[in-house]
This record gives structure tokens, C-alpha cells and sequence, in this order.
């Protein structure tokens, strides 16, 4: 560097150099009157170009800070993902944990999937849980998630094997990785003719990189009565 330029630079507090002889550590431009103070990134001549900061950890890239050529303004964590993605005029998009569930006020939680799986036949129900035809869902989240599920379940009392006894305690509960998951439908049966139906609500916590398959099971715990039928949604969200 000049000597004449790193005298300017010394003579207003900023200490620059090349990556291994910057004489200080700090940067820093003070104005002595009560007066605003901005620091000005101009990228591009004729196209738009990337302007912005690299934040490292000795030497190693950690966090970036800048706008693109499409003139977003991005955060981007280094060697993994954009973290936060404003595009001009645009929605504020989020990765992984920015914004966790139930920690950011005011703020709302990114949308990650919508998904609806719908039984495709009835079945007749048995003393042990079954897998409802087509109720079944595969996926693997790439960041954590919240997961918030709708359940609904339908009994036809005078179908499957016999009719359901009076009382029969007809049950659907949602299967996750192998697991029964507790708090489902559980129905008290009629002993004639008739659909009766419920449903639920609840959360569940997805962990990033990890493989899920999701079904949704039904049982009599009386005997082999009845039929069942039903579907659930998955409202998936960041964080």
C-alpha cells in the first residue's frame, strides 16, 4: 500500500493492510460532529454485481453478508446455506432454527410443506393395529422442523369381518419410524348401522437429515368388527 495512503488511513483511525499485514484490528470511521456516518459498497459499472462483507474465524469463512446480482440482501452461513433471503420487494425468506417456533414473536414461522395423504379403500378392523390402505408418507426434512398433523378417522359400524358390538372401543393412532404415537381418535362404537368419525391435532419435532415414514394405523380393541377409513395433513414449518 502507498505510504501516503496508509498515513490517510492511520490519520482516520482505519487500520488496512493485505490479509497478513493489516497493522491493527479495527476498522473505524468517526465523525466528530453530530452527524451520520455511512460506509458505501458500490458493485457493478454496466450489470449489477455482488457487493458485501465476508466474516471469517482465522481465516476460515464463517458468515456472509452482501447483496447479489439480482440485488437481494442475503445472510448466508458458509458452506451451508442462505439463511435469510430478502429479494427486492419481496417476501423475507428463512432457513433452519432463524426463527424458531414459539421464539419469534410477531414473526412468522416459513411455511416448509403442505401435505395431505388420504386412505384410498375401507378396512375391515382386527384386535391388532393395521396400516389404513394408502395412509402412508415418506420424506427426509433437510433442516428441524416443527410438524403439526390432522388426523381424522371414520368407523362403519355394520362393515369389515361383523357388525361392532355396542360399546366396541375402536382406535386410530398415528405411526411414526415404527413408534405408535399416543393422544389418536378413539371412537366408541354403536351396535347397528352408522358412520361415526373423529379427530385430533398435534405436534411433532423433525430433526434435520433424517428419514421418516409416516402412516396412520386402526384397530378394534374389542374384536374383529367394523371398518376403517381416514386421512391426516401435515402442516410442516422451519424451525
Amino acid at each position: 500500500m502507498p505510504a501516503f495512503l496508509s498515513a490517510l488511513l492511520a490519520k482516520a483511525g482505519i487500520n488496512v493492510g493485505t490479509a497478513t499485514d493489516a497493522t491493527g484490528g479495527n476498522i473505524s470511521a468517526k465523525n466528530s460532529a453530530d452527524a451520520a456516518v455511512t460506509l458505501d459498497l458500490d458493485s457493478g459499472n454496466t450489470a449489477a454485481q455482488v457487493a458485501g462483507f465476508n466474516l471469517k474465524d482465522r481465516g476460515t469463512a464463517k458468515w456472509s453478508v452482501y447483496k447479489d446480482n439480482a440485488n437481494a440482501f442475503i445472510i448466508r452461513e458458509s458452506g451451508v446455506a442462505d439463511r435469510i433471503k430478502i429479494a427486492p420487494g419481496g417476501a423475507v425468506n428463512t432457513t433452519g432454527d432463524v426463527f424458531a417456533l414459539g421464539k419469534a414473536k410477531g414473526l412468522q414461522a416459513q411455511i416448509a410443506d403442505y401435505t395431505q395423504v388420504d386412505a384410498s379403500a375401507w378396512i375391515a378392523l382386527t384386535t391388532g393395529y393395521q396400516v389404513l390402505t394408502g395412509c402412508t408418507i415418506t420424506f427426509t426434512p433437510t433442516i428441524n422442523e416443527t410438524m403439526m398433523l390432522w388426523m381424522t378417522f371414520r368407523l362403519q359400524c355394520n362393515a369389515g369381518t361383523a357388525i361392532c358390538n355396542a360399546n366396541d372401543t375402536v382406535r386410530a393412532l398415528i405411526h411414526i419410524n415404527a413408534v405408535l404415537q399416543s393422544g389418536g381418535v378413539e371412537l366408541g362404537a354403536s351396535g347397528g348401522a352408522g358412520i361415526i368419525s373423529g379427530s385430533m391435532v398435534k405436534k411433532f419435532s423433525l430433526t434435520a437429515n433424517t428419514a421418516y415414514t409416516i402412516d396412520m394405523r386402526a384397530t378394534n380393541l374389542a374384536g374383529n368388527r367394523g371398518a376403517g377409513i381416514g386421512n391426516f395433513m401435515m402442516l410442516r414449518l422451519a424451525g
